[in-house]
Order: C-alpha cells, then structure tokens, then sequence
C-alpha cells in the first residue's frame, strides 16, 4: 500500500504526518493487500464567518473496485484525519465484504446473455 500525504496551505509538520502513516497502517491493517494507494490532502480553509477550518480528504484505491473517498472538517488537523480515515477504512471493508458475497454466491451476479458485448 503506498502512502501519499499532501498538504494546501500550510506546511506539513512531520508529527502530523507520521501521525497519519500510523493511523492509516493500523486502519488498513486488514484490508492492506486490496488496497493500492491511499491519498491524503489536508486543508487549511478561512470560512465566510472567518474560522479557520481544517479538511481531510482520503482516497483510498482499491484493486477491482471504485475508489472509495471520504472527506471530514473540523477543529484541528488530527480529528479530521482520523475521523476521515475511520469512514474510509469502513467504506472499504463494506464494499469488499459485500465483493466476497458476491463472489460466494454466483446467483446473485448478474447474467449476461451468451454472444452479447456488453
């Protein structure tokens, strides 16, 4: 699994971004061989109420499936990154344990009709 971490608007702090290494290690602990790369931006935003808001974005690539990308903001850089890799890690684990079902049960995948290209 590569590791990507990436940084607008302010500069990344090596405390942080060891920080998310080991989250997104432990998080991905079990789905790590699916899973191809994992992106991470992090935002420092001014909204129009002038707070300072701090989004984490993680895109996770699975192998044979859609990326999954989940986003979160809050009050600092290390509750949106964790609370974003959770959903992601979450997100990823449902779609493979529905993928598995899927392949267990041949009925349930959808037929396609001989001689078709579709």
């Amino acid at each position: 699994m590569q590791i990507d971490i990436q940084a607008r608007g302010f500069e990344l702090n090596d405390t942080l971004r060891d920080h998310i290494e080991t989250r997104l290690r432990s998080s991905f602990e079990f789905t790590q061989r699916k899973i191809h790369k994992v992106v991470v931006r992090l935002f420092n935003t001014t909204s129009a109420h002038r707070r300072n808001i701090k989004s984490c974005r993680v895109q996770a690539v699975v192998v044979g499936l859609p990326n999954v990308i989940t986003e979160y903001r809050g009050k600092n850089f290390y509750l949106a990154a964790d609370t974003a890799i959770q959903r992601a890690n979450r997100s990823v684990s449902k779609r493979l344990r529905r993928l598995r079902k899927l392949r267990s049960n041949p009925r349930s995948l959808p037929q396609v009709p001989a001689g078709s290209f579709a």
